[in-house]
């Protein structure tokens, strides 16, 4: 999956357009932390808050 989020994220440089993307692409949980991780080359606190932080996380 971080194959293809990358152009997302290289194009937008959004976190929360990064999070839509892979929502929509099924990524969720812990792989998308994970992915988010490795994408923004963040530690784990940084990318968890990434990821819980935009809209379309909300619970």
């Amino acid at each position: 999956m971080q194959e293809t989020a990358q152009p997302c994220w290289e194009t937008t440089g959004d976190t929360d357009a990064l999070q839509q993307f892979l929502k929509d692409n099924g990524c969720h949980g812990v792989d998308a932390v994970f992915v988010t991780k490795h994408l923004l080359n963040c530690d784990l606190a940084i990318a968890q808050q990434a990821f819980f932080d935009t809209p379309c996380r909300d619970a």
